[in-house]
């Protein structure tokens, strides 16, 4: 077949669906974590140049050249893969929110995305509800409503930095303790964002996680009484950390959500955990270190 007769356009596309459909593969197989996406998002305007590559070729004399914007794009996406993760930033912001009032419960909410994040639980004393570091400095801010016994802590991004995304950046590094001395209920907004989240000391009455291409370690103690776990989004991985013997029940309505590790719940006794998966392609992984 004669270079005039192929269509190279055609070809362009195939090579996209190709190298996208892999590195897909490779996420939802846990060899590349979706936090990829993340840094591959810094270098947003290597498509912008694919782009301009194939408006040149596609229909000029030399029609084959329009391939090198798909392997350009490609070749950066498999550089990033192939990256160590860098150092962790040096620039870093104390956070901490005190007991304004007396309460008896209280609430840990968050949104973040292209972040690496990471949330424990120890005894802070009395004065403390959470305390930590995030770099850099300015990108988190953490603030505290009370509403009669109960206080909310919600840690956002402050309003003079939105935008600041579709710039390359390395991405936030957030550390943060949380007391163990009151029941919690979390409830997370993620995108694109690695962490280990260790409640295993805290008394827990509920999480909620909401997001997507998050790649997650949530460890959990012997639990008081049952607490439900409710995902919702698409291409999460999330790893459920129990002690052996800890009851683990799981429901899924979403597309193609994946179970691995799921513990014969009948034959255990006791307050448990359960797992509500909504959306798509969804993985969890339950573990009993």
């Amino acid at each position: 077949m004669s270079e005039e007769r192929i269509a190279w356009s055609r070809v362009s596309r195939g090579l996209y669906f190709i190298g996208f459909g892999t590195f897909l593969f490779l996420n939802t197989q846990g060899i590349v974590p979706w936090s990829f996406w993340r840094e591959a998002l810094a270098f947003w305007p290597v498509g912008l140049i694919a782009l301009g590559w194939r408006l040149i070729f596609e229909r000029s004399r030399a029609p084959a050249l329009a391939i090198l914007g798909p392997l350009l794009v490609l070749g950066t996406l498999s550089w990033v893969a192939l990256q160590a993760p860098g150092d962790a930033p040096e620039e870093w912001e104390a956070l901490r929110v005190e007991r304004v009032e007396e309460v008896d419960q209280w609430t840990f909410s968050g949104g973040t995305a292209m972040s690496d994040l990471i949330l424990g639980a120890r005894d802070l004393g009395p004065s403390l509800l959470a305390e930590g570091r995030v770099a850099p400095a300015g990108r988190r801010a953490l603030r505290v409503t009370t509403r009669g016994g109960e206080a909310t802590v919600s840690l956002r991004r402050p309003r003079d930095t939105w935008g600041s995304g579709l710039l390359p950046r390395r991405p936030d590094r957030i550390e943060l303790a949380l007391t163990r001395d009151l029941p919690l209920r979390l409830e997370l907004d993620l995108a694109l964002t690695d962490g280990r989240i260790d409640l295993a000391e805290a008394p827990l009455s509920r999480v909620s996680l909401d997001g997507a291409l998050n790649d997650l370690t949530l460890r959990l103690g012997v639990p008081r009484s049952d607490v439900r776990i409710a995902l919702h989004g698409a291409f999460n991985r999330i790893v459920l950390e129990v002690p052996p013997g800890t009851p683990v029940t799981t429901d899924s309505d979403g597309f193609l959500n994946a179970v691995d590790g799921r513990p014969g719940a009948g034959a255990l006794s006791g307050p448990g955990y359960h797992f509500d998966l909504e959306g798509a392609f969804n993985h969890l992984v339950v573990s009993s270190p």
